[in-house]
């Protein structure tokens, strides 16, 4: 089963050679690490394959959430967002959902949006 779970790698794999030509989605990377680097209250909100019996879990954002996982994104200056579908029940007005942050969201399905 864990192999139909998306993932996504970030590695030092690429020759020196291609460093500066944007291979890789290069720019992109490094843009990320800078805000990662910059963040003084990031937060992780993950979809997918992440297992709510994990201690680090804050279990369910939304309306039907916890206060915690409610909290985590409010203060959060970075939001990273990985494999999400956003809906109205997550983050309620849109204009209010994680006002403070800024958002990277990582998703392997480019129909779906913000």
């Amino acid at each position: 089963m864990l192999d139909s779970i998306p993932v996504v790698a970030i590695t030092g794999q690429v020759p020196r050679r291609m460093i500066g030509t944007d291979a890789f989605q290069e720019t992109l990377v490094v843009e990320i690490v800078r805000l990662i680097s910059e963040s003084k209250r990031p937060g992780l909100y993950v979809g997918g394959g992440c297992l709510n019996s994990n201690p680090l879990s804050l279990q369910v954002l939304g309306m039907h959430g916890t206060v915690y996982a409610k909290y985590v994104v409010d203060k959060s200056d970075l939001l990273l967002v990985f494999g999400v579908q956003f809906d109205d029940r997550v983050t309620g007005k849109l204009e209010a959902f994680a006002s403070r942050a800024k958002l990277v969201r990582i998703d392997i399905d480019s129909t779906t949006s913000y």
